[in-house]
């Protein structure tokens, strides 16, 4: 039989018991969370800037971050201002662990002199001559896929749009692309002859125009 002065009520058996699980959690808890700021702290970001044909397209390239390592990576095609992809194992070691976090890579896509994109269809500006806009022609366009053949109607105004089915973009590497958008920029000659004058002039008497 235990001694009176050694039994206390079974309620403050349970009290403790429940007081040190709580304790025990805590301590559990704080330690996972120590963890975890480790585990983010061993990434690394970097920044990269992408040429927008690579961007629009994809590429496999090989890239040299600021640590001076070179690596393989993928581009993949759609890539716009703010994609972001993670290299599995490139980040830093912490402490002098065997264990790495993963390369961060914030990418921004560098514009265009001529393309620009609007979600996954591109649009670009050409400009037609004066006799190719009013009889009509077939002309080369440049695409992010490489030049076409593009036919120009007869009567084409400035500011005409074509569409090149398939000649945008491919957000996922599939065979489903955007359009490519042409709008036409009717130009004057930079020299204007007198034949020329003579002709407007003979032309714009019997037409309101």
């Amino acid at each position: 039989k235990a001694p009176a002065a050694c039994a206390r009520p079974n309620k403050y058996i349970f009290s403790e018991i429940f007081r040190g699980n709580s304790q025990f959690d805590a301590g559990a808890s704080r330690k996972a969370s120590v963890n975890k700021r480790q585990e983010v702290s061993r990434d690394s970001k970097y920044k990269l800037k992408v040429p927008f044909i690579e961007g629009a397209g994809g590429i496999k390239k090989k890239v040299t971050l600021s640590d001076g390592k070179t690596v393989n990576m993928t581009i993949p095609p759609g890539s716009e201002t703010g994609t972001k992809l993670r290299l599995k194992g490139q980040g830093k070691t912490i402490n002098g662990e065997v264990s790495k976090g993963d390369a961060i890579i914030d990418i921004t896509v560098e514009d265009h002199d001529y393309f620009n994109r609007q979600g996954n269809d591109i649009y670009v500006e050409i400009p037609v001559t004066i006799q190719e806009a009013i009889l009509g022609t077939s002309i080369l366009v440049p695409t992010i896929h490489g030049n076409v053949t593009l036919k120009v109607p007869e009567k084409s105004n400035n500011g005409t749009n074509l569409r090149l089915k398939g000649k945008g973009i491919s957000p996922k590497g599939d065979s489903i692309f955007g359009y490519q958008y042409v709008s036409l920029i009717v130009m004057l000659p930079e020299n204007i002859d007198d034949k020329l004058i003579e002709f407007i002039e003979s032309w714009a008497k019997n037409n309101d125009y």
